[in-house]
């Protein structure tokens, strides 16, 4: 008999799979200083229905350094990727974004070890979720225009890539030509409306894309599982919509699933990777350069890895489905 569950995995066993040892820093002895520890959030932790205008709120343990907030990132998965956002006071430190976030947009926060105390002790690496609340709706769907999207659709990713304020498509082809896939981008007008964007080609079928600010520069790039290459490409936005191969990394066979978060807390948006002979925990250096630290063994078949904070205490865990 088969069973069904959902895997969870602790941040402590993912830094093991990951080397990454542990992010806690521990308080120093006698009367030497003390790290800062993000103790209270606003939005909170995990939050669904943050308002999206709201500014961000963290309270320390004690005042942090003015000059080493700017350390602190935001970022969203539909809008700008990065958020730029003006920073103000120091205990509690208020983050407000430049731009709003969209509707049921996920949110992440992270505070590496390079944010300081006003005496110059590094912080306890913090991260954490949050998503935008979406507005009230009647929950009646009606059709709408249709989206171009070519041939053989695999997947479709939504995000804001050219910078005006509206959510745009993203849709992996398929041809039947492996030299020959593509990837189909669509603007969108922000009132249910599309324009074709242009095609990006791609070397091999891609069967799932991820969108994250890979290389920290304000836009959404873009991640795409190529499964007879057995890589994830790697393409940076120029903050137009327009997407210039930035490299590869080489990882399992049929590569398939995508999850990304800070899950080193240093500052960078990594990913998880779901391939056929495990997960490949993928590191970025913060310029959209990717390295495979580690790679967690199947256990049995698997689907939908998922990063968040299961237990509170300002790290990324793992939930995975197995079957």
């Amino acid at each position: 008999m088969v069973n069904d569950y959902v895997a969870l995995i602790l941040s402590k066993s993912l830094r093991k799979w990951a080397g990454l040892g542990s992010l806690l820093l521990l308080p120093l002895a006698g009367s030497q200083a003390q790290a800062p520890v993000l103790t209270t959030l606003s939005p909170t932790r995990n939050a669904v229905a943050a308002p999206v205008a709201d500014p961000i709120t963290l309270t320390f343990s004690q005042s942090l350094a003015p000059s080493s907030t700017a350390a602190v990132r935001v970022w969203g998965n539909r809008r700008q990727g990065l958020r730029a956002s003006s920073r103000s006071g120091s205990n509690p430190l208020v983050i407000t974004p430049a731009q709003q976030f969209a509707p049921g947009e996920s949110v992440s926060v992270s505070v590496p070890a390079t944010v300081q105390s006003a005496s110059g002790v590094a912080a306890v690496p913090a991260v954490y979720q949050f998503t935008a609340a979406a507005g009230a709706g009647p929950a009646v769907f009606v059709g709408g225009p249709d989206v171009p999207a070519g041939p053989r659709p695999q997947w479709l990713t939504v995000g804001d890539f050219n910078d005006d304020g509206n959510l745009d498509t993203l849709v992996p082809n398929s041809t039947g030509d492996p030299s020959a896939n593509y990837l189909t981008l669509s603007f969108g007008d922000g009132r249910g409306n599309f324009s074709p964007g242009g095609t990006i080609p791609v070397a091999a079928e891609v069967l799932r894309t991820a969108t994250l600010d890979v290389d920290n520069d304000g836009d959404l790039d873009l991640l795409a599982c190529c499964y007879q290459s057995k890589t994830v490409n790697v393409y940076l936005n120029n903050g137009s919509g327009s997407f210039t191969p930035a490299g590869t990394i080489a990882v399992g066979e049929i590569p398939t699933l995508l999850s990304t978060g800070d899950i080193d807390a240093d500052g960078d948006l990594d990913v998880l990777v779901g391939c056929g002979n495990g997960l490949n925990v993928c590191r970025n250096d913060g310029t959209g350069t990717f390295a495979v630290s580690a790679l967690m063994p199947l256990t049995s078949s698997q689907v939908a890895p998922l990063l968040v904070d299961l237990d509170s205490d300002g790290d990324l865990d793992l939930l995975k489905a197995n079957y």
